[in-house]
C-alpha cells in the first residue's frame, strides 16, 4: 500500500533521492502522531492514488520533491506541527473527480488539515483539481509560494485556501 511506512515512536529519520510511483496509499506513509523528525528531500511521486506523501507527527520537512499525477493530496499533513514544506514542484494532480481519497478536499497538491505552526512556502504549483494550498488549523504560514490553473475540476475553493482554527 505505501511505498515506505514510517511506524509508530520513529524519530530522527531522513529520506532522499528515491522515486515512487503508482503507491496506492502512498508513496511515504506516517500515520502515528509519535513520529518526529522526518526528513523527505529530492524524492519523486509519480500517479500515486491517495496520497504522495501523508504526515502525522511533529517537526518534519518536506523540500526539494516533484508530485506528477497524485490523485488525491500530494502532500496531506494532518494534525500536524511545527513542520515545513518547502522548494517543491506539483504539476497536474487531483486530475480526476472520483479517484484519490474522496470527499470535498480531494485533488489538492498541499493540504494541511487541523494542523499547528506548519510554514508552507517556496512551492511551485501547477495544474490542480482543487486548491493550491489548504491549511485549516493555527499559526500556520503560508508565503512565497506559486499556484497556476488550480481548481480544474471543482471551483468552490481558491488556489491558496484557509479555514477554522484548532479546537
Amino acid at each position: 500500500l505505501a511505498g515506505i511506512r514510517i511506524f509508530p515512536v520513529v524519530k530522527y529519520i531522513s529520506i532522499e533521492n528515491i522515486s515512487f510511483e503508482k503507491q496506492f496509499q502512498a508513496g511515504i506513509l506516517l500515520t502515528d502522531s509519535t513520529v518526529r523528525h522526518i526528513t523527505i528531500s529530492n524524492c519523486d511521486f509519480y500517479r500515486q492514488y491517495n496520497y504522495g506523501i501523508q504526515l502525522n507527527g511533529k517537526y518534519h520537512n518536506v523540500a526539494k520533491c516533484f508530485f506528477n499525477e497524485v490523485d488525491g493530496h500530494a502532500i496531506d499533513c494532518n494534525h500536524g506541527k511545527s513542520s515545513e514544506i518547502h522548494h517543491n514542484n506539483f504539476l497536474n494532480n487531483g486530475g480526476f473527480r472520483n479517484s484519490g481519497i474522496g470527499g470535498q478536499a480531494n485533488c489538492t497538491s498541499i493540504a494541511a488539515n487541523f494542523c499547528d505552526s506548519i510554514w508552507i512556502h517556496h512551492n511551485k504549483i501547477d495544474s490542480a483539481g482543487y486548491c493550491g494550498v489548504t491549511a485549516d488549523g493555527a499559526y500556520c504560514l503560508i508565503e512565497k509560494n506559486i499556484a497556476q490553473h488550480c481548481m480544474l475540476l471543482n471551483n468552490d475553493g481558491a488556489p491558496f485556501k484557509a479555514f477554522g482554527t484548532m479546537s
